[in-house]
């Protein structure tokens, strides 16, 4: 009973989306993208660590950037990921050395548990933006302000089924609003 309260109080907060979910309404009407424009970028970036591999690729798409990216267990060693609440890709927006809120905020969701991830898996994610930032002052998103930022996606795995030995792979992937 008690996680069947955990798990529904955590669906109806939205903690459990995955990552780029729920963006849908966020747009303020005005069409979307950053003042600045968004010129078409791309950019290629790999990771490995400890036997697991991760690659991904930036390229434009729908008025904004996409990133489709995948993680891959290349060794004869069982890892372990996140099979509950939080996925085991987390995204970061950065610029000037800070933290960018380049989504709206979700709820938190504390529960976690884990899957095997056997040698040959491997972990895929389609993440998306917009070139707008969450504005916590107008509870909404606005365009993004120029200037170059940092778009980060996080691979963890573990190497022990309880969250121990943790293995992240960082892809960055550079992303200039405005003048190039």
């Amino acid at each position: 009973m008690r996680w069947s309260l955990v798990v529904a109080a955590c669906l109806l907060l939205a903690g459990c989306a995955e990552p780029g979910a729920g963006d849908e309404g966020t747009d303020s009407g005005d069409g979307g993208g950053a003042g600045g424009g968004l010129a078409p970028q791309h950019h290629h970036a790999e990771a490995a660590e400890a036997g697991l591999r991760a690659e991904g690729d930036l390229s434009p798409c729908d008025g904004g950037f996409c990133i489709d990216a995948r993680a891959w267990n290349d060794v004869g060693e069982t890892f372990h990921v996140s099979s509950q609440c939080v996925p085991p890709w987390s995204e970061r927006m950065a610029r000037d050395g800070g933290t960018v809120q380049h989504r709206e905020p979700m709820a938190y969701c504390a529960m976690f548990a884990t899957e095997p991830f056997p040698p040959g898996a491997s972990q895929a994610i389609n993440a998306s933006w917009d070139g707008r930032v969450w504005d916590d002052g107008a509870q909404r998103t606005e365009p993004a302000p120029q200037g170059a930022y940092v778009w980060s996606l996080t691979f963890r795995a573990y190497r022990d089924a309880d969250g121990g030995g943790p293995v992240d792979l960082v892809l960055e992937f550079p992303v200039v609003v405005g003048a190039t």
